[in-house]
């Protein structure tokens, strides 16, 4: 049954608790919050992290290193938030393309973040201990990112496999090339994004 007057937190709570219940809300601005948030804390995390490294370095640069944190807080917020939604619109066109299903895109969206719903409060907490802690922490947060990282395959793939296939191409054919496209966009991603600004400290 479809709740209508589910708060984002009531939301949040059950499909945490029950991941496959994401389809039972009617607020297709879950989904969007729910990106926001991942993408504001783990950027939080980011830029100061950062900021402690140019401040390490602060004998090799002039570079400052509030601006730093700043600038890569905001470089790392937007590009979240595209991948995230670059990784929804693949999937929503997966559904709808190969396995020519009609699906309302709003609606997709807070579906896929409902099963997902386990990285905001892991975004959170990755937030804290790099805003709290820095670089005393990054390896706790390297596993959390990867616990992220591991939830997104879950629910996309659960996605794929959960959706009723039409007349498309054969679902084998479709899970094989839809990772494959995921893992090899991803890739090119991360190295477009991280491979500038690492070397921008040097």
């Amino acid at each position: 049954m479809i709740n209508t007057e589910e708060t984002y937190l009531k939301f949040l709570l059950r499909t945490i608790k029950k991941p496959s219940s994401a389809d039972a809300t009617e607020n297709s601005l879950y989904g969007y919050l729910s990106i926001s948030l991942i993408a504001f804390f783990i950027a939080l995390t980011s830029g100061r992290i950062t900021a402690q490294l140019v401040e390490n370095m602060s004998i090799f640069t002039t570079i400052s290193p509030f601006i730093s944190g700043l600038l890569t807080f905001f470089k790392i917020i937007l590009f979240l938030g595209a991948l995230l939604m670059a990784d929804i619109v693949l999937t929503y066109g997966i559904i709808v393309i190969m396995y020519k299903r009609k699906v309302d895109f709003n609606q997709f969206v807070t579906r896929f973040m409902g099963l997902f719903s386990f990285a905001v409060p892991v975004a959170v907490v990755i937030g804290l201990l790099g805003f709290v802690f820095g670089l005393a922490m990054v390896n706790v947060i390297g596993y959390l990112l990867v616990s992220i990282f591991i939830g997104y395959l879950t629910a996309f793939n659960y996605l794929l496999i959960q959706t009723k296939q039409g007349n498309g191409v054969d679902f084998i054919y479709v899970l094989l090339t839809s990772n494959l496209v995921y893992l090899i966009g991803i890739s090119s991603l991360l190295k477009s994004v991280f491979a500038p600004l690492i070397g921008s400290f040097f």
